[in-house]
C-alpha cells in the first residue's frame, strides 16, 4: 500500500512538472539567417493580412489609432497571428511597418482585448528599426506550475531587459536591468520553491 500511495505521488508530481513554463511566442532581433525566430526571416517566411479598410483597422486598433493610420502614408499594420485566450482577455500580435525614405522598421506588437473586442492595452514586443538603431527581441510564456502566476513576457533591447506580467490584459513592468544577462536563453531559478526543485529531479 506504501509502494503504491509513494508511486501516485511521485507521477502526479512528475506530470505538475510538465506544466511548468511554456514558451507561447519568440521573435527576435538576431541577425543569424538560421534563426527562425528573426525578424529579417519572419517578415518575409510568414503570412500577414494587410488591414486595409476601416473596419479592419478599427476591429484592432484604439480610437486614436484608427484616426491616426487614416491620415499616414508611412504606417502599415498587418494581423499576424492569435496566441492566446482566456476568459477575461485574449492576446494577439499585428505588425506595424514603419516607412522612411530608404528601407523600412517593423514593430511586432502584443495587443490584448477584451471578450467583446474592446482593446484593453498593447506593448512593442519584438523591433527592427535601422533609422532609429532600435533592435528588440521578446518572448511569451505561459504560467508556470504556480496557477496564480500570470502570463510572462521577457524583452530584451540591447543590454536593458524588462520583464513584464499580463494582468487582467494589461502589460505590467515587474521588474528591468541592464545587466546584460541573455535571457533569450537564461532562466531565472526559484530558490524558495521545493516544487522547482523537485521538478528539476525528473
Amino acid at each position: 500500500m506504501r509502494k503504491a500511495v509513494i508511486l501516485l505521488l511521485a507521477v502526479s508530481v512528475f506530470l505538475s512538472c510538465n506544466k511548468e513554463e511554456k514558451e507561447l511566442l519568440r521573435i527576435t532581433s538576431s541577425r543569424k539567417i538560421t534563426d527562425g525566430n528573426a525578424i529579417q526571416n519572419l517578415i518575409y517566411t510568414q503570412d500577414y493580412q494587410l488591414l486595409k479598410s476601416s473596419d479592419e483597422l478599427g476591429r484592432y486598433l484604439s480610437g486614436d489609432e484608427l484616426q491616426q493610420a487614416a491620415n499616414s502614408t508611412t504606417r502599415q499594420y498587418y494581423f499576424y497571428k492569435d496566441v492566446i485566450s482566456t476568459a477575461d482577455f485574449k492576446v494577439i500580435v499585428l505588425l506595424a511597418k514603419e516607412f522612411y525614405n530608404s528601407d523600412s522598421a517593423y514593430y511586432y506588437q502584443l495587443r490584448t482585448y477584451a471578450p467583446d473586442g474592446k482593446p484593453i492595452d498593447k506593448i512593442d514586443f519584438a523591433i527592427w528599426d535601422e533609422q532609429k538603431n532600435m533592435y528588440c527581441s521578446g518572448i511569451l510564456k505561459t504560467p508556470g506550475a504556480v496557477l496564480s502566476e500570470s502570463l510572462k513576457i521577457i524583452k530584451t533591447c540591447g543590454e536593458r531587459i524588462d520583464v513584464y506580467q499580463i494582468s487582467n490584459g494589461r502589460f505590467i513592468i515587474s521588474s528591468a536591468s541592464d545587466d546584460g544577462i541573455n535571457w533569450l536563453t537564461y532562466e531565472v531559478p526559484n530558490s524558495n520553491s521545493w516544487f522547482a526543485a523537485v521538478c528539476r529531479m525528473f
